[in-house]
């Protein structure tokens, strides 16, 4: 048997023995509902010592079934319940043995209706849990999850870019799972789930080490609800769009409960049309390089999600989701060059025209099963993920030479280049949850195994045929095989709250190339610690510091040697060579009143890789390599708010400032200092008492920020948006301008090897949509159970 899989079978054995010992550990566990039969949700327990109440043991928040669970040991105890400072429950407990109260019933918060979600009285909406930031939407518009995203703390959404601010672009997860798409499919997936399905949003910037050690930029799951009572729940949206050209797309969304059986379903269709402008100055010694550029995309992406989960028995439950995806694009691209002479006269011109053709499939599907041992939280989960993408590429160009007059000079033969990528990922997971008097213990294991194949070719048309050029083709292969175990601690002791938790990482990489006849072998063996220190002396204040060490892996396009040619003088080709590379990350939160927070983090590492374009002194080749080069350390400061003012605005500013320190260790690329920041401020204001007509005024503005390699200059964009509900809130119209003063523009610049390179990128993001969303139910909504987390870090890297 292979050795390296040993610390995981062990692990798998060692976890039943534990679970089922027990050890010597006593719970206090229970239910808190209103008389009224709802479930309180986020109420603060608490158990002191009888005979000193002053002397608090232990405390718990109930979760949003309004259940709670104390590790406690022997002893004579007061249990106390309360809300926002007000006392609703008391009792005398002598503990010898686990002690399950029931459903205990306290009286009705006073409950009130805010754009079709149920708010129990002044339900918190941020808080920290074991480092993570929950966000609780309480005044939900009629968009989509996609839209709830731009109203939440310490998130930013520009385009289809979803990040954490101060960190980067996000892993996203739904009900606790990865979800496996570029960042343009799950945008479109967000858009086609209604915002009222949202439970919570859980911000994880520092995660623990139950995660995997990928991803330095942090998680945000997204928890949705299900459905409580027999029935069916569902959402169709019909969305109409119109930049410069016409863009639309449709979802249905549905969710079932036939009592032990739930179900989900989604269909989803969109059909774009895109059109992006660029424009690239390159200054060599005695030339200027103007290239302007335009490209017309046109894609269908339909899409699939199902899931089914069924509850075996009290203690027993099992699930399995498939999502399917395709994505057909058709690129028409246009590229003119003009080149100008020392005195700014043109010498000569260059006119390339090509198709690219992309086709992109992905399926996804996930097997688990949770066996939860007793009312103390004592549980074991498995799952088994399989993910395959299926991508393939063409790009078929011709050039056209013309001299300073504009009189064509030469044509070359039509080329045409291909890129195929064909990729499994397989993952097996094991996670327990073991709760003790002296701390609650998680512990588990994850197997990775990846295999991606890579076919690259080059053709030139010539005598009416395509010939093509065996030293441009190339078969290169990469597997990755990474085994995991991780063990966390948790304890709360009064107003503190501690988690320390540790993750060992075995990895192995192989990856060769038919034509270069090269192989590259790596292994290498990494330990990740995390810790949490909290401290919530009152509702009103909280604190967490954390740490974690981590580790960025390079993508997979970036380790494959051979050439994908962009044009004659341009081409991008990766380094098998290239490492991963490691950081240590500090976070310091603080909230006030459950509205204000304030984050200051600190993020350090060396060696790490990035992209750098070199030209040539004396020659117009461009050739684009991945190397490890440069070293960071970065310090930020971020604030933001939620409020609600006058129950008729609701106000989300935020700002963020860092400070950059860049070093490189190639001569190219000079070391560099500088600031950065971002601010943002979301308006929705309740033009009626019914709140059934809104009006939304965002915007944001991205100050000049230093990127290692490249230098980008500042961007701004301002959108608004009407919505009305009619049909008591089923039925609901939105219209949306996005962008309106064609301002969210990307401009940076470089300079490599004494070469000035700036670049303008316009992605026509100005355009105006309409919205039609239908929402039918039968029954009230409860979050779904949080399914095991798996192929985090794997899919970030596609």
């Amino acid at each position: 048997m292979n050795l390296r899989f040993a610390p995981f079978i062990l692990l798998m054995c060692l976890s039943f023995g534990l679970v089922t010992s027990g050890f010597a550990q006593y719970t206090i566990s229970g239910r808190v509902q209103q008389h009224n039969s709802e479930d309180l949700i986020a109420a603060f327990v608490s158990v002191s010592l009888s005979s000193d109440t002053n002397q608090v043991v232990q405390v718990a928040t109930t979760d949003e079934e309004g259940r709670f669970s104390l590790a406690v040991q022997k002893e004579m105890y007061m249990l106390s319940i309360s809300y926002w400072g007000q006392t609703l429950y008391r009792q005398t407990l002598s503990v010898d043995q686990s002690v399950d109260l029931g459903i205990l019933k306290v009286e009705d918060i006073q409950t009130k209706e805010l754009d079709a979600v149920q708010v129990k009285g002044m339900r918190p909406g941020l808080r920290m849990e074991e480092g993570k930031l929950i966000f609780s939407p309480q005044n939900v518009s009629a968009g989509s999850v996609f839209d709830l995203l731009k109203v939440v703390p310490m998130l930013s959404v520009v385009d289809d870019a979803i990040t954490i601010v101060g960190k980067g672009a996000a892993n996203v997860m739904i009900n606790g799972k990865w979800q496996r798409m570029d960042p343009g499919q799950l945008a479109l997936y967000l858009k086609s789930l209604p915002a009222q399905q949202i439970e919570k949003i859980e911000i994880i910037k520092n995660p623990s080490a139950a995660l995997d050690a990928e991803s330095r930029n942090g998680y945000i799951n997204i928890v949705l609800k299900g459905n409580r009572d027999k029935g069916i729940m569902g959402t169709g949206s019909l969305t109409l769009s119109h930049a410069k050209y016409f863009s639309q797309q449709a979802d249905v969304n549905l969710n079932a409960n036939f009592g032990k059986w739930q179900m989900n379903a989604t269909l989803g269709f969109a059909n774009r049309k895109s059109w992006m402008y660029g424009t690239n100055d390159i200054y060599f010694v005695a030339q200027h390089w103007r290239e302007d550029n335009t490209q017309i995309g046109k894609t269908q992406a339909p899409s699939l999600a199902l899931g089914v989960d069924y509850a075996i028995n009290k203690k027993q439950a099992i699930g399995a989701s498939l999502l399917w995806n395709r994505s057909d694009r058709n690129n028409t691209e246009a590229n003119k060059t003009q080149i100008y002479n020392q005195s700014v006269i043109a010498d000569s011109s260059l006119l390339m025209s090509g198709v690219n053709p992309e086709n992109m499939e992905s399926y996804a599907w996930n097997l688990n099963y949770v066996y939860q041992f007793d009312t103390s939280g004592k549980k074991i989960r498995f799952d088994l993920d399989q993910f395959a993408n299926r991508f393939d590429r063409e790009q078929e160009f011709l050039y056209f030479n013309f001299d300073k007059d504009g009189i064509q000079t030469g044509m070359s033969n039509p080329y045409q280049s291909g890129n195929g990528q064909h990729m499994d990922i397989t993952t097996a997971n094991l996670g327990v949850d073991l709760p003790l008097s002296m701390a609650t213990f998680s512990f588990g294991g994850k197997l990775t195994f990846i295999r991606n194949r890579n076919k690259t070719s080059f053709y030139e048309y010539s005598n009416h045929d395509w010939v093509p050029d065996p030293q441009r083709f190339d078969h290169f292969q990469y597997d990755e095989n990474t085994q995991a175990v991780y063990i966390k601690a948790a304890k709360t002791i009064r107003q503190w709250s501690m988690m320390f938790g540790l993750r060992a990482e075995n990895t192995q990489t192989k990856g060769w190339s038919e034509v270069y006849q090269t192989k590259a072998l790596n292994q290498y063996f990494q330990l990740f610690p995390s810790a949490d220190l909290s401290y919530n002396p009152n509702e009103q204040n909280a604190f967490s510091l954390n740490y974690a060490r981590r580790i960025d892996r390079p993508q997979f396009g970036m380790v494959n040697p051979f050439r994908w040619y962009h044009s004659q003088y341009a081409y991008t080709h990766g380094n098998p060579s290239v490492q991963p590379y490691f950081s240590h990350n500090i976070e310091l939160t603080y909230i006030y009143l459950q509205k204000w927070t304030g984050n200051l983090s600190y993020y350090r590492s060396r060696d790490a890789f990035s992209e750098i374009e070199l030209t040539k002194l004396n020659t117009p080749l461009r050739e684009t390599i991945v190397d490890n080069f440069l070293g960071y350390d970065l310090l930020s400061l971020n604030l933001s708010a939620n409020h609600n003012l006058f129950g008729r605005w609701l106000l989300t500013p935020q700002l963020s400032l860092s400070h950059y320190n860049i070093k490189s260790t190639r001569a190219e690329v000079p070391d560099s200092k500088s600031f950065s920041g971002y601010a943002s401020l979301y308006n929705q204001f309740s033009i009626t008492k019914k709140k059934n007509l809104l009006l939304d005024l965002s915007g944001y503005y991205i100050f000049p920020n230093n990127a290692g390699v490249m230098q980008f200059r500042n961007t701004w964009s301002v959108s608004t948006g009407l919505t009305y509900r009619l049909l008591d809130n089923k039925l609901a119209m939105s219209l949306n301008a996005n962008d309106l003063f064609k301002t969210g523009v990307m401009r940076y610049h470089s300079t490599v090897n004494t070469i000035l390179r700036a670049r303008y990128v316009y992605r026509d993001s100005r355009y105006l949509s309409l919205t039609l969303r239908y929402t039918f139910n039968s029954g009230k909504a409860k979050p779904k159970e949080e399914t095991p987390k798996a192929n985090q870090e794997e899919m970030n890297r596609i």
